[in-house]
């Protein structure tokens, strides 16, 4: 009898481990699935640089910006009609998707009239990104300096999280201030050296010590 009860209680533990392994088996493969329909979906999109920007008369907040979306092709220079009031300077990278693409409402982008001026594509805001933070009705702007860790050009794809502004490793949509690293190819990243990390902990220790003291007094 007791070795009957320590049988069915070693089946009904190996039953309970099969059954929590295929949870987390089904968890994994979900959580696959949904990565990969989220570089699927963001592979559509390309970065463009604005090249003209051109206010529509009598028509509140929508201009008329060209851009270069990579290529070197004449197909690759876009009229797009917009209204995102940070799309204000020449030769800003800026999140677009171009005629054709399909947006996460089932949106097709077509080439269309919008305020008396044809439209070929569309300028895209972080949530039509996926990306935590940023507005709504404000393109997604990337960095392009080339002398920073992280910088985009014309062409490339966009990333899968809002990157910081200001360049450097890391990005806006982690609010614990966790880092996170490069994911997309497209994405040029420069590795500091040792000297330079050693660096720039002296000078946000010095930076720290600087406002310390400025408090004290």
């Amino acid at each position: 009898e007791k070795k009957r009860r320590k049988n069915n209680t070693k089946r009904r533990t190996h039953s309970e481990q099969l059954g929590r392994q295929s949870r987390s088996e089904r968890k994994n493969v979900r959580r696959r699935g949904r990565r990969k329909r989220r570089v699927e979906y963001l592979s559509q999109f390309v970065v463009a640089k604005v090249l003209e920007i051109t206010q529509i008369p009598n028509k509140d907040n929508l201009k008329v910006i060209r851009v270069d979306a990579g290529g070197g092709g004449e197909d690759d220079v876009l009229s797009i009609v917009t209204n995102a009031k940070n799309v204000s300077e020449i030769g800003l990278l800026i999140a677009i998707a171009r005629v054709g693409a399909t947006l996460k409402d089932g949106t097709v982008i077509k080439k269309q009239l919008v305020g008396g001026e044809m439209s070929s594509g569309m300028v895209l805001d972080a949530p039509l990104l996926n990306w935590k933070s940023g507005s709504h009705g404000l393109a997604a702007i990337l960095p392009s300096d080339e002398t920073k860790p992280l910088w985009w050009k014309a062409g490339d794809k966009v990333p899968k999280s809002r990157p910081r502004s200001d360049g450097l490793a890391g990005n806006d949509d982690d609010t614990n201030g966790k880092k996170e690293e490069p994911v997309v190819d497209t994405m040029f990243a420069r590795k500091l050296s040792k000297e330079e990390k050693k660096a720039a902990l002296e000078a946000k220790r010095a930076a720290r010590a600087a406002k310390k003291a400025g408090g004290d007094e």
